[in-house]
């Protein structure tokens, strides 16, 4: 398993924020790297797991139940695959906007207003918005 360039991309990010970060004690840095093929930082991936073992309390603790070992294990794992592919999307999304900015990104158009109206007007400026047949 090639793990060399994920701690590599880490280290320099460790390296390029440490002072920003050593300054701020109200503010932690995690390096949140990804390959483009899906691997993650071991960093990354051990916060993706305390926080799904976390939504996996909750989730119980909402349901007033006591899991068994079990069910406890099956939900978590539920959960870290759900923030694991949300976050993959995420890199991946990234990745294509990153490679072909003028080709991936998606045009959003502005919401269309309807034409506007238009009123007919005679001669003299009035509008002529009359009942035709009737006198």
């Amino acid at each position: 398993m090639v793990k060399v360039p994920l701690e590599n991309a880490a280290a320099d990010k460790i390296r390029n924020y440490r002072d920003t970060y050593r300054h701020n004690r109200h503010v932690a840095f995690l390096s949140a790297c990804m390959s483009t093929s899906g691997r993650i930082h071991g960093d990354l991936l051990r916060l993706i797991f305390f926080l799904s073992n976390k939504q996996a309390d909750d989730y119980f603790a909402a349901l007033g139940y006591q899991p068994h070992r079990q069910d406890f294990c099956h939900h978590r794992g539920v959960f870290f695959q759900q923030n694991r592919d949300t976050i993959g999307l995420a890199c991946a999304q990234a990745v294509a906007l990153r490679g072909a900015p003028t080709t991936a990104r998606r045009h959003v158009a502005a919401p269309r207003r309807p034409p506007p109206l238009h009123m007919a007007y005679d001669d003299h400026g009035r509008n002529v918005s009359h009942i035709h047949g009737f006198a």
